[in-house]
């Protein structure tokens, strides 16, 4: 025990964080299916995910990006971390960014939010990292292509190996909090508990315990009692086992049917969530955000039923869901904003243009928006101007 490992887990304030909100979401004791779907609405819909580097240079995020591209392979998921080719430069991180993973240096420890987590404002204000890499900035750790895998792994939406509710560690608790309450850790016995203790049953996204799992941390045999003979002890792992891929397949699949299969099952299950909590405000803006995140284009009407919100809130509100944003708040979106930036592809363009489609024709009828004019506009308030324009009358 004389080498000082730093053990990855969250800080205590964003512990706390986490554990306010959950008390709060669920007032009403959770059933073990209704753990399953707040489980499920971690994991984003296939497609593209914005990265932004806060920190470090271009050498360090082509590294970065090279090796969270792992991921890609086996997850239908794009990591798009904004690599300009004639500048040589990566997506940078700004106070307003509403890029769904944000890559910082300076916070203490290795962590990230898990999946959507990231983009609710419960638990992550937006513009605040969403996924830390200490001192990678300064020198590169040993084992940095590990630690990038396991950490964009949770990133997705996966979970700790280790903390699955099917594993076997056998922890020597009282060794581990005296240990990690010392440098570099300092770890409070809070911090240690939420970090490296078993999650209950419940959760979607685990399966039958995977020694070799990217998402398995490794441990000294010190920490626990049996030692090497420990269940959860294991070598460190480096790139993705075969479960890891089979796990992503499933979270994020490739095939057009079960891409669409996997869409309808998660709105089933939210609308049964929603008439769980029916009358519990807080859950029920939730689970409705969500919901608009994942229906298709038909769904997005129900949108703009709320006549108390302005033309600019609503058009703004288009454009985060083409983006992929739904839950960000649309009075944080710059009017300066350019759309080349929030609309990664033809499919957001068109699925923004036919929202705002949708919103002109609530306000008059016979207007139209086409996605040939949503071209023509640069900036986020090129828009807004151009809804005011056709909604006068």
């Amino acid at each position: 025990m004389n080498k000082k490992q730093l053990i990855e887990g969250y800080p205590d304030y964003l512990i706390k964080r986490i554990k306010a909100e959950e008390a709060n979401r669920f007032k009403r004791k959770p059933t073990k299916k209704m753990e399953l779907v707040m489980e499920d609405l971690k994991l984003w819909q296939v497609g593209v995910l914005k990265v932004s580097f806060k920190g470090g240079d271009a050498v360090l995020h082509k590294l970065i990006a090279n090796a969270a591209a792992e991921w890609s392979k086996y997850a239908n998921i794009v990591f798009d971390f904004g690599y300009d080719s004639k500048k040589n430069t990566y997506r940078t991180w700004h106070a307003q960014d509403f890029s769904p993973i944000r890559v910082g240096f300076d916070e203490s420890g290795y962590w990230s939010w898990v999946g959507t987590q990231s983009v609710d404002e419960a638990f992550c204000i937006p513009g605040e990292i969403s996924l830390n890499l200490e001192g990678f900035d300064k020198k590169l750790p040993d084992n940095w292509q590990s630690i990038v895998l396991h950490e964009f792994g949770h990133a997705l939406g996966f979970h700790h190996e280790h903390q699955s509710p099917v594993s076997d560690c056998d922890f020597d608790w009282p060794a581990l909090y005296k240990y990690l309450a010392e440098p570099p850790n300092n770890w409070s016995k809070e911090t240690v508990d939420y970090n490296l203790r078993k999650m209950a049953a419940g959760g979607l996204i685990y399966s039958p315990h995977d020694r070799e799992s990217i998402m398995h941390y490794s441990f000294p045999a010190w920490m626990f009692v049996s030692k090497e003979a420990s269940p959860c002890y294991v070598p460190e792992n480096t790139t993705l086992s075969d479960e890891d891929k089979r796990m992503a397949q499933r979270a994020y699949p490739f095939s057009k049917n079960s891409i669409v299969k996997q869409r309808k099952e998660r709105i089933k299950n939210l609308k049964v969530a929603l008439k769980r909590w029916k009358n519990v405000k807080l859950n029920e803006e939730f689970l409705n955000s969500y919901l608009v995140y994942l229906t298709d284009d038909t769904s997005h009407k129900k949108l703009f039923v709320e006549k108390d919100e302005s033309r600019e809130y609503k058009a703004k509100k288009c454009i985060l869901i083409g983006a992929g944003q739904a839950r960000e708040n649309p009075n944080n979106l710059e009017d300066k904003a350019k759309l080349s930036n929030l609309l990664p592809s033809s499919y957001a363009y068109n699925l923004c243009a036919e929202l705002l489609n949708e919103l002109v024709k609530t306000y008059l009828a016979s207007a139209s928006f086409t996605e040939s004019e949503l071209n023509n506009c640069r900036i986020v308030k090129d828009v807004i101007d151009m809804v005011n324009t056709k909604t006068k009358g």
